[in-house]
């Protein structure tokens, strides 16, 4: 690397061990210098990191010995500015089912949805005129007949002018790309998406969970794509996911205002409402009568 020679040796070991890390090696590490600075904390900080993403991450194949339904593998790709992709790992052939020739040199565009490369579009432009490290975003891969959505960190390097995609994936249950057809893995993927729906309406069916659940904690909680829990959720509940839990919060603070006699300031703050105007506009909205109305109603009629 040319562009390095004239730097701090140890700026250079650096830089090429957060390339190793990036193309998914964490089985190497920076060697203990005898001298103590801020580069050599930040060195000592690397492996670290490594070390911590080694054991987070798993890299082999999916093993049949393990009780796990699934877990995340993070594979990457290393685009030019002009989006084009010049280097990929083994892995990212595998996950994305698609030849190393066919991958090399080729445009990302060939392989998103157009919305997807809009949005990548964007985010390189932010990475450029902002300075930012990373921006997330969430890609829709359309080079087969079922889509494929990846949660992805996008990175830029002014050293080697070149964007890193960091792609998040979920790996299933005997599921392994060499030897499965693509339309098993994709009937196995549909059936996760499924079970993780479920799991997530019968969770925002309890009452202790009825504070209120961004999309971002649902997907984060339930391993499963923001963009994937809005449109499969529609899909079998004939709802939102926020309408639907908004009604359960109402539903569980009108029993609380007809069993209980805690104070409704309470009841708005414990089913999710930051302020009592808010509660109690909701709550008209749904019931037709305030709660303190029917609070007096159910206090009558015992």
């Amino acid at each position: 690397m040319t562009f390095l020679k004239n730097v701090h040796p140890l700026i250079v070991q650096i830089n090429e061990k957060l390339m190793e890390m990036a193309r998914g090696d964490f089985n190497t590490f920076i060697p203990k210098s005898s001298e103590q600075g801020e580069i050599e904390s930040i060195a000592m900080s690397v492996n670290m990191l490594s070390e911590t993403l080694a054991h987070r991450i798993r890299q082999t194949a999916y093993s049949t010995k393990t009780n796990a339904d699934h877990y995340f593998q993070v594979f990457h790709l290393q685009l030019d500015e002009d989006l084009i992709i010049r280097d990929f790992s083994t892995l990212s052939c595998s996950l994305l089912n698609v030849p190393a020739n066919q991958l090399a040199n080729a445009s990302i565009a060939s392989f998103l949805s157009e919305r997807s490369y809009n949005n990548l579009c964007t985010v390189v432009k932010q990475l450029h005129s902002l300075s930012k490290e990373t921006v997330t975003v969430s890609l829709e891969f359309q080079h087969h007949s079922v889509p494929f959505f990846y949660e992805t960190q996008v990175q830029y390097s002014s050293y080697t002018q070149m964007f890193t995609l960091h792609l998040t994936a979920i790996r299933f249950k005997k599921f392994t790309p060499e030897t499965d057809t693509p339309s098993k893995s994709r009937a196995e993927q549909r059936d996760y998406v499924e079970r993780q729906i479920q799991k997530i309406h019968t969770y925002l069916c309890r009452p202790e969970n009825s504070q209120r659940a961004t999309l971002d904690f649902l997907s984060r909680k339930f391993f499963i794509n923001k963009e994937i829990l809005k449109t499969k959720f529609k899909e079998m509940y004939r709802d939102t996911v926020c309408n639907f839990h908004l009604r359960m919060r109402i539903e569980q603070s009108r029993l609380l205002v007809t069993s209980t006699k805690k104070p409704l300031k309470e009841i708005a703050a414990t089913t999710g409402f930051n302020c009592y105007a808010s509660f109690h506009r909701t709550f008209v909205k749904h019931h037709h009568v305030s709660p303190k109305i029917l609070r007096k109603r159910m206090q009558k009629r015992e």
